[in-house]
């Protein structure tokens, strides 16, 4: 479930400061929005990106573009990844010219991006055998708290590499939840996700309920945004699934629906039997199968809700 606590932490060095080099893995829709913060708290930045066009707006951002992950890591202070799933990660760390083998003993490992538990504790079990200091670090507060650099994380590791990383989680954070060792903060944001995702499907099943009742979906949704018990949810994603416009990607439905799988799995493996959210994670794969999985997380209640395709 997490790296082995008996195994000491490599040195994580002083707390990162402006000047130090961060490379980061990822370019997409919260990396590429974490980018400009990261370099006006001062640090300099190595990017990459698998697909290397989706850096050009952020050139201006960088010290280095690079063609690998480990030409982005060599070198650098920390190496920070916000990527889509367990393969990509997998990837930018393990793969050909891998961040992980370009990486000097010490440096900070830093794994923002959702991923399975098993893979994030073979990812810190991997990073330790080379001599880093990992910290899985996912966040929440989708397109919105990343643009205005105030993500809440959800952070586990050493407290040495926690606190080295403290500057790296103030330039895009608001807050920073340290939950135990590494692993710690990516199963509690599959908890996270868990929830979200099953508020997210009640939601629209909630409002596809309103036309049949003969109850008015506008007068509905406001009540259910100011009073109701999921308020958040409605209020945020409510309007979308009203008018069926779901082409504002916060989180894309694809990512969400991962998410509930990688959980769905870590509860079977704790012995739990957990019929909300495995019902939840049904819905949100069959909106994907139904071809919604690239657009917003709202748009679950389209197309399997209401009866539709894409």
């Amino acid at each position: 479930m997490s790296a082995d606590p008996s195994r000491p932490d490599p040195d994580a060095r002083r707390p990162l400061t402006r000047g130090d080099t961060v490379a980061v893995l990822g370019a997409g829709t919260m990396a590429s929005r974490m980018i400009p913060h990261l370099r006006r708290a001062g640090f300099q930045l190595r990017l990459y990106n698998r697909t290397r066009a989706r850096l050009d707006g952020l050139a201006q951002y960088a010290a280095a573009v690079c063609a690998t992950p480990g030409e982005a890591a060599r070198g650098a202070h920390a190496v920070l990844s916000m990527v889509a799933d367990d393969e990509a990660s997998r990837s930018v760390w393990l793969g050909a010219d891998g961040a992980l083998a370009a990486a000097r003993p010490g440096t900070l490992a830093v794994e923002c991006s959702t991923l399975s538990a098993g893979w994030t504790a073979s990812w810190a079990d991997a990073c330790l055998d080379r001599s880093l200091a990992p910290v899985d670090a996912p966040v929440t507060g989708s397109t919105p708290r990343a643009s205005d650099g105030s993500l809440i994380m959800f952070a586990g590791g050493s407290a040495a590499a926690l606190d080295a990383a403290g500057p790296l989680f103030a330039a895009f954070t608001e807050r920073v939840f340290a939950l135990g060792p590494v692993g710690a903060g990516g199963r509690f944001k599959l908890v996270n996700n868990m929830l979200a995702g099953s508020f997210l499907v009640a939601l629209g099943e909630a409002l596809a309920m309103v036309g049949p009742l003969g109850l008015d979906p506008g007068q509905a949704l406001e009540i259910l945004s100011e009073f109701g018990w999921a308020g958040g949810v409605a209020s945020g994603k409510g309007p979308a699934m009203r008018d069926d416009t779901h082409t504002d990607v916060s989180c894309r439905l694809a990512l969400l629906a991962k998410d509930l799988g990688y959980a769905a799995d870590l509860a079977h493996q704790a012995g739990l039997e957990l019929p909300v959210a495995s019902a939840a994670g049904d819905r949100l794969a069959e909106a994907v199968s139904a071809g919604f999985g690239e657009l917003d997380m709202s748009a679950v209640s389209a197309g399997v809700l209401r009866g539709g395709r894409r």
